[in-house]
């Protein structure tokens, strides 16, 4: 796959922890002064959550021109949770803030294409968007992509129509097994696997559901072909907002199985589930 050289990342040694969403402005940008756009409608969203963390910005390298990562220290839209790590732990002030975002998603309509409405629910599509703070020139502060996946074709084959290249990710929801094998009440284990990391989370639903919570928004820049900046703008209208309440494991040796592994904190949540939602690539 023709992928900018951001995802040359050399991360060593490891530190343990636990993740959540980012909100930055971006804007659109191109070198080439191309104009393309898409368009996608969520409908019946079933699951969306992120994972907050923060990356050592000493062992990113080869960042897409132009680009220079963040520290968490003044970041005007950092994460609460994040933001009591550096008050508590101030030798991570300088490190990035992170989002690992996921979207559950059982119909999308792109112009007059439906993706979607399987059968089969574990076919149906997935978004997965890594995502870390930084400066891309012109376009100020914000979040820029690591990495964009999709388990479903369309939506890959929907976002190179707007330049932005999409690799394959792999899903898969269950139950949570006892040692004696049978299902734990309520629980639900969801794994992902990103590249060469397996991400695995184990848990439930907290009890404190905020019925119909205000829109939720996602902003970021992603560097696409052609040297081009691709802006993405998602939102989400959930019907329920809920806390996420369990854990996170993460399996791999890759470069982005050691930059979650070596993470002060990954948080999950809330989920925001239900209702529809809108991305645009642009």
């Amino acid at each position: 796959m023709r992928r900018p050289s951001v995802l040359s990342i050399a991360l060593l040694g490891a530190v343990a922890s636990t993740g959540t969403t980012l909100e930055a402005r971006a804007q659109d940008g191109s070198d080439d002064g191309r104009e393309t756009a898409a368009e996608w409608h969520f409908s019946e969203t079933r699951k969306g959550f992120c994972v907050q963390l923060l990356l050592d910005p000493a062992k990113l390298r080869d960042l897409p021109s132009g680009m220079r990562l963040l520290p968490a220290e003044g970041f005007k839209d950092l994460h609460p949770v994040l933001q009591r790590v550096i008050s508590t732990q101030p030798e991570f002030k300088s490190w990035s803030p992170s989002s690992l975002c996921f979207y559950y998603l059982t119909r999308v309509t792109h112009g007059s294409k439906t993706i979607g409405q399987q059968e089969d629910p574990a076919k149906a599509p997935v978004l997965g968007i890594w995502t870390v703070a930084g400066d891309a020139g012109a376009s100020g502060p914000g979040n820029v992509v690591l990495d964009f996946r999709s388990n479903d074709g369309d939506l890959r084959e929907a976002a190179g129509d707007a330049g932005l290249d999409a690799d394959k990710l792999d899903s898969r929801v269950g139950p949570v097994l006892s040692e004696d094998g049978t299902p734990r009440p309520n629980e639900r284990r969801y794994e992902i696997k990103f590249g060469k990391t397996l991400l695995v989370w184990d848990g439930r639903g907290g009890e404190d559901t905020t019925r119909t919570p205000p829109p939720a928004s996602w902003h970021w820049r992603a560097p696409g072909e052609n040297r081009r900046w691709v802006a993405g703008d998602l939102t989400l209208k959930a019907a329920n907002s809920v806390p996420m309440v369990g854990s996170l494991r993460v399996e791999g040796k890759d470069a982005m199985a050691r930059a979650l592994q070596a993470s002060p904190i990954r948080y999950v949540g809330p989920s925001y589930e239900g209702g529809e939602g809108d991305l645009r690539l642009h």
